[in-house]
């Protein structure tokens, strides 16, 4: 049995913030599920399992301040002393990641701990992390239970499922293997981590001002069977836990950590229209629509009337849909599969019904013309939805988009630093406007004005109590 130490980085956006009760309550933050079930299935499998939540950390014990971080990771390590360090990433923490890894590689010899990496950014692009970092002994791509757990048992490089690694000067990749019954898994044991970091009653979780709740994340599947070109998560046909299953584990996290609300992570609960009836109707039967709130992602196309006052019932309130264009042309383009006479019927679904939703739109995807553009803001106009965002356009690493923009010489990755235009959009980008065919100032000025106006939106659309199901 082996002792691993899982770290999981700081965001840039938490350096230099001087942390506050009152500051979290109105900064919503949701934890990382996924390495939470990792390290509890690994646990459970008799290995020795410790998370070092430097995003938490950060913030309370180094007071904004990244050294201080990068030291007090490195005095954790030391006293931890364990087998195997492992260090997961997105692609827009990437950098911050950068940064442990090279306290890491430091300590390595003096230590002799196995390096390992993980996550989204290792899943997506793993020759170009075991360049950037040559130490690292291995790399993970997709889900890692069954290929971690064997590597922490010892077995060769070679057999084992997911991963990537260095062999006479060439990067090898093993085929994945994942839990084909999700139920095996047990629930994320959220004592890994600092729960009441995450579950401090908070105003901003379901974009409400008035009523804060203590909410821990709910995802009930894994993978997606759509194709949206822009999106890095779909992993073909989707898995799904049991309805009992994810009834069982609500009680549990009301029970455990005092949870009064839930976001479920999934790509679309509407993927699967049985679960999701049955989910609520569970919810209603066992009362915990009474003492729950929750929120969920949909598409368009799979919101009806009569499924939506279930959910509200079951106590959804909050929908976040995906329109992302009020364009036809580039629906099609991002291989949406919804049109925008699905949208309209949505939205109005949703209003007829009373239920708040979350309008998401991208500018400036590849192709985007200055006509789209106008669409989209007439799409806007037209359906006046109560929150949302416009997102700017950037090619998330693992998606189709990203693989045809490189492909065609579109991605530029000169320095590890030049990955922050590829995780998200933000300060710091330089992609902003660079795939549309809009001229620049017409993107630049509509992308703030919309931005500008969904902002006002919001903080009317979330100035609203939010009620539990009588």
């Amino acid at each position: 049995m082996s002792k691993l130490l899982l770290i999981n980085p700081w965001s840039r956006d938490e350096e230099g913030v001087v942390w506050s009760f009152a500051y979290q309550k109105d900064y919503w933050r949701n934890p990382y599920k996924g390495l939470v079930q990792l390290a509890t299935y690994l646990r459970k499998n008799g290995h020795t399992v410790k998370i070092l939540d430097c995003e938490r950390d950060l913030l309370i014990e180094a007071g904004g301040n990244p050294d201080l971080m990068l030291k007090l990771i490195e005095s954790k390590v030391r006293y931890l002393h364990p087998d195997v360090v492992g260090v997961t990433a997105m692609t827009y923490r990437w950098m911050e990641a950068y940064k442990i890894l090279n306290v890491l590689t430091e300590l390595k010899p003096e230590l002799r701990f196995r390096l390992i990496l993980g996550g989204r950014h290792a899943s997506s692009e793993p020759e170009m992390c075991l360049k950037d970092v040559p130490e690292l002994d291995c790399i993970f791509h997709g889900f890692a239970e069954v290929g971690l757990n064997k590597y922490l048992d010892g077995d060769p490089l070679e057999e084992i499922p997911g991963a990537a690694f260095m062999s006479q000067g060439e990067v090898k990749r093993t085929p994945n293997e994942v839990v084909n019954d999700l139920d095996e898994l047990p629930w994320p044991d959220w004592s890994l981590i600092d729960s009441s970091f995450y579950t401090h009653p908070n105003i901003r979780v379901h974009r409400s001002t008035g009523t804060p709740l203590r909410s821990l994340d709910t995802i009930c599947s894994r993978g997606c069977n759509m194709a949206c070109a822009f999106c890095s998560g779909a992993d073909g046909k989707p898995k799904w836990h049991s309805v009992d299953y994810i009834l069982d584990y609500i009680e549990w996290t009301q029970k455990t950590y005092q949870t009064n609300a839930t976001i479920f992570q999934d790509s679309s609960l509407g993927n699967n229209k049985t679960f999701l009836v049955k989910l609520c109707e569970g919810l209603i039967r066992r009362n915990i629509n009474k003492k729950l709130i929750w929120t969920c992602n949909m598409r368009a196309d799979q919101v009806d009337t009569e499924t939506v006052g279930l959910m509200y019932r079951a106590g959804c309130r909050l929908i976040f849909i995906g329109f992302e264009s009020g364009s036809e042309r580039i629906l099609n383009l991002m291989h949406k599969g919804c049109t925008v006479e699905d949208n309209i019927i949505c939205a109005q679904v949703l209003e007829d019904a009373g239920m708040p939703y979350w309008a998401s739109f991208i500018l400036g995807y590849p192709g985007e013309t200055e006509q789209d553009i106008y669409e989209t803001e007439k799409f806007i106009e037209k359906i006046n939805p109560t929150t949302g965002w416009v997102n700017a356009f950037f090619p998330s690493p693992g998606s189709n988009i990203y693989k045809k923009l490189k492909r065609e010489g579109r991605i530029t990755v000169n320095s590890i630093y030049d990955w922050i235009n590829y995780g998200r959009t933000g300060e710091g980008n330089s992609n902003l406007g660079l795939y549309t065919e809009a001229p620049s100032e017409i993107f630049q000025y509509q992308l703030l004005r919309l931005q500008g106006h969904f902002q006002k939106l919001t903080d009317m659309g979330t100035k609203r109590e939010l009620e539990f199901s009588k």
